[in-house]
C-alpha cells in the first residue's frame, strides 16, 4: 500500500497528528536551513514554534472539515482553527493578539478554504469517475437510473435513495428487492441500509463514512461478509 494510501486509511485522529508533525518538522527544517543560509540563525524554539502557531491548527482544520458539507460546521471549525493559531501565539510569545495578527491569518484561512474546495471538486469526480466504471463492470440486471444513487434506506413499505445535495427518492420496493433488481450493484450493510461502492469514502469498525460525509451504521453481520467479500471495492479503506 502507498504512502498516501496508508495515510487516508488511517483513522482521523492519526491523519491529523501525522499531518501536524510532518508539515511542522519540515517548515522547522526549512526555516533552519533558509535563516542560517541568510546569514541570521533561527533557534529550534523559533523554527517550530511558527510552524505550531502557523501551520498546525489549519491542517487539524482541514482534516476535520473535509468530513463535512455542513457550511455551519464548517464555519465553526474556521473560527475554531483561527482562535487556536491566535491563542497559541499569545501563550508561545506572551504577547497578547492584534488586529494585525488577526490579518495574518487571512492567508492560511484563504489555502484552507480552496483546499476543502479543491477536495470536494476532485472528490466528487472522483467518485463520478468510479461509479461509472463501477456499474460498467458489474454484471447482472440493468441497473438504470436508480445506481446514481449514493445510499437506500428500507422505510416500511418504500425505500428512500440518497444522493449528495438532491431531497430523498421514494420508491415502492422492499430493501431486499431493491437490491435483487440492481443487480448487486449496492452492498448491504445494515437491515434498514444499503450503499453504492463508489460512494464510500471510509470503511470503519461501526460505521460506513461516505464522500457527502453521511455516516451510516453496520451490523456484525453484514461487517463480516462485506470484509469476506471485499464488496466495498474499489473506493473504501479498511480501518
Amino acid at each position: 500500500m502507498s504512502l498516501a494510501k496508508q495515510y487516508l486509511a488511517a483513522s482521523l485522529g492519526k491523519r491529523i497528528l501525522l499531518g501536524i508533525a510532518a508539515a511542522v518538522v519540515l517548515n522547522a527544517i526549512y526555516c533552519l536551513a533558509y535563516r542560517y543560509a541568510s546569514g541570521n540563525p533561527a533557534t529550534l524554539f523559533e523554527a517550530f514554534s511558527w510552524g505550531i502557531i502557523n501551520i498546525a491548527p489549519w491542517i487539524a482544520a482541514f482534516e476535520l472539515g473535509r468530513t463535512s458539507r455542513n457550511w455551519f460546521v464548517l464555519i465553526a471549525i474556521f473560527l475554531a482553527a483561527t482562535s487556536a493559531s491566535l491563542l497559541l501565539e499569545a501563550a508561545l510569545h506572551s504577547s497578547l493578539p492584534t488586529g494585525f495578527d488577526l490579518i495574518r491569518r487571512i492567508p492560511a484561512a484563504t489555502l484552507f478554504a480552496m483546499g476543502l474546495g479543491l477536495f470536494a471538486f476532485l472528490e466528487a469526480r472522483n467518485r463520478d469517475i468510479e461509479r461509472g466504471a463501477f456499474n460498467s463492470d458489474m454484471v447482472g440486471a440493468e441497473c438504470g437510473s436508480d445506481c446514481d444513487y449514493d445510499w437506500v434506506m428500507s422505510a416500511g413499505n418504500y425505500i428512500e435513495m440518497h444522493r449528495a445535495s438532491d431531497p430523498p427518492a421514494l420508491k415502492r420496493s422492499s430493501l431486499s428487492q431493491f437490491l435483487r433488481d440492481t443487480g448487486s450493484r449496492f452492498v448491504r450493510v445494515h437491515r434498514q441500509y444499503a450503499v453504492h461502492p463508489a460512494a464510500v469514502r471510509q470503511f470503519e469498525r461501526k460505521h460506513v463514512l461516505l464522500l457527502d460525509g453521511t455516516r451510516l451504521p453496520i451490523g456484525n453481520r453484514y461487517r463480516a461478509k462485506v470484509v469476506k467479500d471485499n464488496s466495498l471495492v474499489p473506493s473504501s479503506q479498511t480501518t
